[in-house]
């Protein structure tokens, strides 16, 4: 079963992507940037979804520090915010984003574009 890392610090975002993922995939959650860190040192998963409004290490900063561990230039990884104003888009996809996810979303569309990140 693939392995999804949902990043967000607002406990029912995370609640809600993992009951929406959960029945096709294993689903691990951070609530911070430094606990996403944290866990892609030792854990292998195959995409991030990752907030891009957190305090303390937003999801660029985060996003930026994925690009520097091993293996992490090719890790997939979907924005999810509810801004998506054009500079916010542009410092994601300079960092190599798979894509990019507006709150609120329909289960249906998050299941969609995990699956066509995964899948190539």
């Amino acid at each position: 079963m693939k392995k999804i890392l949902v990043v967000d610090d607002t406990f029912i975002s995370r609640a809600t992507a993992e009951r929406i993922l959960r029945e096709q995939y294993s689903v691990l959650m951070a609530d911070s940037g430094q606990a996403c860190l944290s866990i892609l040192a030792k854990e292998q998963v195959d995409l991030v979804l990752l907030d891009m409004e957190m305090p303390i290490m937003n999801g660029i900063e985060t996003l930026t520090q994925i690009r520097r561990l091993p293996g992490g230039k090719n890790l997939p990884v979907i924005m999810v915010t509810g801004n998506d104003d054009r500079e916010t888009v542009v410092a994601a996809v300079e960092l190599s984003i798979e894509d990019y996810l507006v709150k609120p979303y329909m289960p249906e569309d998050l299941l969609r574009r995990v699956r066509k990140c995964i899948q190539g």
